[in-house]
C-alpha cells in the first residue's frame, strides 16, 4: 500500500515542483550580474552571479580578454542562446548564455569543466582568476 502511495503522490508532487520551479525561472529580460569566476583570457567561459542564480555565459567573439578588470554584466542573462551583453557598461560582449544554476557549488562544478584549472598559465594558478561569490 504505502508503495501505491509514493507513486501516486510522492512522484507527482516532485514533477509538480519541477514543473513550478521551471515556470517561475527569472523572465527573459536585461539583468544585470557580477563575474564571480573567469580565467580570462585563458577561457573563454566565464560565470555571472544575478540575484539568486549563478548564470554559464561563453565568449563567441574572441574578446574575452575585456573581461580582465570587467565585473558587472548586464544584457539578457536569463535567455539561453547567442546574446549581446555589455561588459561594465562600456564594452559589447558576443555570448553565449548556456545557463543557469542557484548552487555555488554546481557553478564552480560546470566552471572547472569547461576551464581546466590545470591548464598552464603563465600568470599564476588559475585561482588568481576566481572572484568572490556575492552575499
Amino acid at each position: 500500500m504505502k508503495a501505491y502511495l509514493f507513486v501516486f503522490a510522492v512522484w507527482p508532487a516532485a514533477l509538480l515542483a519541477t514543473a513550478l520551479s521551471i515556470s517561475l525561472a527569472p523572465p527573459d529580460a536585461t539583468r544585470e550580474g557580477q563575474i564571480v569566476l573567469e580565467r580570462a583570457p585563458f577561457c573563454e567561459f566565464f560565470v555571472v552571479k544575478s540575484g539568486n542564480y549563478y548564470v554559464f555565459v561563453a565568449d563567441r567573439g574572441g574578446w574575452v580578454i575585456a573581461l580582465a578588470g570587467g565585473n558587472i554584466v548586464s544584457g539578457p542573462l536569463f535567455a539561453v542562446g547567442p546574446r549581446e551583453v555589455w561588459i561594465d557598461k562600456r564594452a559589447r560582449l558576443q555570448v553565449q548564455i548556456k545557463g543557469w544554476v542557484m548552487s555555488w557549488t554546481s557553478a564552480m562544478n560546470r566552471f572547472d569543466e569547461e576551464c581546466d584549472p590545470n591548464a598552464t598559465n603563465p600568470f599564476g594558478s588559475g585561482a588568481d582568476f576566481l572572484h568572490a561569490p556575492l552575499g
